[in-house]
């Protein structure tokens, strides 16, 4: 699914950028989420929740990206939204992602 989003939006004329979907070497690559353009489209998707969404998730809602969006079942997001609001992202940064 990311794969066919990414391509997608390459196509359409949106830089891209690709965090690993390997757990080896994830978080040198998150770093391209600390380095988001203003405006930025996020979108997090990996099978069966890895370790690194949460890291992900957090990164692209601090760094003010305009739209993130997360592929997850209802359970994992909701993990994964309790653990932004005890990392103090607040409700409302979240609902703007």
């Amino acid at each position: 699914m990311a794969r066919i989003l990414e391509a997608l939006a390459r196509t359409a004329g949106f830089p891209t950028a690709w965090v690993s979907p390997d757990a080896d070497g994830a978080e040198r690559e998150l770093g391209v989420l600390e380095r988001l353009a203003p405006g930025a489209f996020v979108f997090i998707a990996s099978e069966g929740g890895r370790p690194y969404d949460e890291e992900a998730l957090y990164l692209a809602l601090r760094a003010g990206a305009r739209y993130v969006g997360l592929l997850a079942s209802r359970q994992r997001a909701a993990l994964l939204i309790a653990s932004m609001l005890r990392r103090g992202v607040s409700l409302d940064e979240i609902r703007k992602g």
